[in-house]
């Protein structure tokens, strides 16, 4: 997988543009609260927020182009993602509660590219209350 000038391959199917990437990036740095993460239909991050790598202690820098599940500190967690990228459709997310050292998350999760999913975003929420 590269993050050269033809995006970001994500296994099967056209390449997530740079463009889009970089706008998402964008978009996950701002001071949301948010974490957000991207990983492709074969389960490969992409990229993880800072927020997204205090809720799930899974790092950016370490985990690109790796499967989730070698980097992934929890299997509920995993499980989580398996069963919302399952379900996720473009344009409308889909919602699991999940527990994360005490603090409950909702997380959601769409897909991005149409009727072939060129890649997931999930998102981390913190639960007030």
């Amino acid at each position: 997988s590269s993050n050269g000038a033809a995006g970001v391959d994500l296994g099967s199917g056209p390449a997530l543009s740079d463009d889009l990437l970089s706008a998402f990036r964008f978009l996950s740095e701002r001071p949301s609260g948010f974490g957000m993460m991207l990983i492709s239909p074969e389960k490969k991050v992409i990229y993880v927020s800072a927020v997204m790598e205090e809720v799930t202690g899974i790092r950016n820098d370490a985990s690109i182009d790796q499967d989730i599940s070698a980097v992934a500190r929890d299997a509920a967690f995993i499980s989580l993602i398996d069963d919302l990228t399952s379900r996720a459709s473009m344009g409308s997310a889909v919602a699991e509660d999940m527990e994360f050292s005490g603090v409950n998350y909702k997380m959601e999760c769409c897909s991005v590219g149409g009727a072939t999913p060129k890649a997931f975003v999930i998102t981390a929420g913190k639960i007030e209350g």
